[in-house]
């Protein structure tokens, strides 16, 4: 069961950044991203320039439970009868800088009764194909658990073109993250 939501994950998320690929013409310079939930959309409370998949979830920014920006993003289940394998994923596509070589995602979580699984992802897509993927799978947040930072590096294959960064929850429970750093 788990390597079928895996693989469906995976499915998922480049069917996302084919569709994203397409809105975007030209490739960044830019190097380095920090990502500290300080910037929302008013109207929804939700992180500003981020895709949103969480059917069965709330997902917003909260400032009354700081770690070190002024503001947190939280995944939280609505219900405590969710399937454990169902799925709360936000989702941001940053194209690979020219000439970048490795990329690394850095992040810190925490979670408060996760039953299934929270983590980071990062996703290096090609033109038409996922080319290496990361979900934290075997190192993934569960329980409660206290702040923490996560690291997830890959080298850049020449032939990709963009990365996914993405933070998820797998199951039931609470999981924060806060100040995504991503390096190229």
């Amino acid at each position: 069961m788990n390597q079928i939501l895996t693989l469906s994950f995976i499915t998922f998320i480049h069917c996302f950044s084919c569709i994203e690929n397409h809105a975007y013409g030209q490739r960044s310079i830019q190097r380095n991203f920090l990502f500290t939930f300080d910037s929302l959309d008013t109207f929804s409370n939700e992180p500003d320039d981020w895709k949103k998949f969480a059917n069965g979830y709330e997902v917003k920014i909260v400032q009354d439970k700081k770690h070190l920006g002024e503001s947190l993003l939280q995944i939280s289940s609505i219900s405590s009868r969710l399937e454990k394998d169902s799925i709360a994923f936000i989702a941001r596509k940053i194209d690979i800088p020219i000439g970048a070589k490795k990329v690394k995602l850095s992040g810190f979580l925490s979670s408060h009764s996760v039953q299934g699984r929270a983590g980071l992802s990062l996703i290096v897509n090609g033109k038409d194909s996922v080319l290496l993927s990361d979900e934290m799978k075997a190192r993934a947040v569960r329980g409660s658990s206290p702040w923490k930072q996560y690291d997830i590096k890959f080298n850049i294959p020449r032939i990709a073109e963009s990365v996914m960064v993405g933070i998820y929850l797998i199951g039931s429970g609470t999981m924060w993250a806060d100040n995504l750093k991503l390096i190229f």
